[in-house]
């Protein structure tokens, strides 16, 4: 004996019946009617959901509510942890201020000493100055052969080899100073 179809009204449309409805939403008609008793959106994701009371509304999901603002579920759940608003841009830049002079960004800054963003970052937080030269890490001076170079780099693209022959070449035949 089969059951006379009703029709089902969800969210302002109206399905044939509560299997069609399940179909729209790609699921079993239990699991859609399932869903409906307990109060649970036919949007929300499978698996075990857990529920996000965020401003004082209730969402199923963290992706849901991530979706809602724009933002990864990844990014909101950071923001939910760390109390930051949901609704911030995600990157906001800050006017910076150095040496009596505003710029506004880091990467703004860092251009205009010739530097990458961060290494400028780098050398705020060390409080090293901006228009010191760049070293790239290898900045021990030496002397190979007579004439001093101010980093291993230096002597390495001069003498066209690796830093690490380069390294070599001034332990066995130069000095370090």
């Amino acid at each position: 004996m089969s059951r006379s179809a009703k029709p089902v009204v969800y969210k302002g449309d109206t399905f044939d019946s509560l299997a069609d409805l399940a179909a729209a939403f790609d699921m079993s008609p239990g699991t859609c009617r399932a869903r409906l008793k307990k109060g649970i959106p036919l949007e929300a994701p499978f698996g075990s959901c857990k529920r996000v009371i965020y401003q004082g509304k209730e969402w199923y999901s963290v992706s849901l509510l991530a979706e809602a603002y724009g933002l990864t579920p990844l990014t909101c759940t950071r923001r939910l942890k760390a109390g930051v608003p949901l609704d911030r841009p995600l990157h906001k830049r800050a006017d910076i201020e150095y040496q009596g002079k505003r710029y506004l960004s880091i990467a703004a800054l860092a251009d205009a000493y010739g530097l990458t963003p961060p290494t400028c970052r780098k050398r705020l937080k060390a409080g090293t100055p901006l228009d010191a030269p760049v070293t790239h890490g290898f900045a021990r001076p030496c002397e190979y052969k007579g004439v001093r170079y101010d980093s291993i780099e230096a002597l390495a693209w001069a003498v066209k080899l690796t830093h690490d022959h380069a390294r070599e070449l001034v332990d066995r035949e130069g000095k370090w100073l």
